[in-house]
């Protein structure tokens, strides 16, 4: 794992994800140079490839409580978001006001179906939205990230 530091603070802006469609504008397959039109030069760049099969290049907008990753095995392009972001929202619905069981009820009113919750081995509960390519990280019931993806 390789990170290089650029040390550029990112003005605020307001975040909406669209499931199964990106974040914002900035869609899912998209460049990293679109990535960087929209949302401007990342903060740090972190280099991913402890997998065979996954190597990935992830830009962090700290400022902004969000990290965009790119697939390089597949391009290079945008594959999913991670999201600390506590006023982002989801069909106007701030996400991280929600209980892991609100958000269940939100997310079948939008409707999915595919929503599993499990405990991960920190203590943390993860709440996947399988068709809407979302999970839900809790701790101590409170939504502290999320990660959005095509997949």
């Amino acid at each position: 794992m390789k990170t290089i530091q650029l040390n550029i603070m990112s003005e605020f802006l307001p975040l909406y994800i669209l499931p199964q469609k990106g974040l914002n504008s900035f869609y899912f397959g998209s460049s990293n140079n679109l990535a960087e039109s929209y949302f401007g030069p990342p903060e740090a760049i972190e280099e991913l490839d402890d997998l065979d099969f996954c190597k990935s290049i992830v830009w962090h907008y700290y400022g902004m409580g969000f990290s965009l990753i790119f697939d390089e095995l597949q391009g290079g392009n945008f594959k999913g978001v991670e999201i600390t972001n506590q006023t982002t929202t989801i069909a106007n619905q701030e996400i991280f006001q929600l209980s892991i069981i609100q958000a269940d009820a939100f997310f079948r009113s939008l409707g999915f179906k595919e929503i599993e919750t499990e405990n991960m081995a920190f203590g943390e509960k993860r709440c996947s939205i399988e068709d809407a390519g979302i999970d839900l990280y809790y701790e101590k019931e409170k939504l502290i990230s999320l990660y959005c993806s095509l997949d």
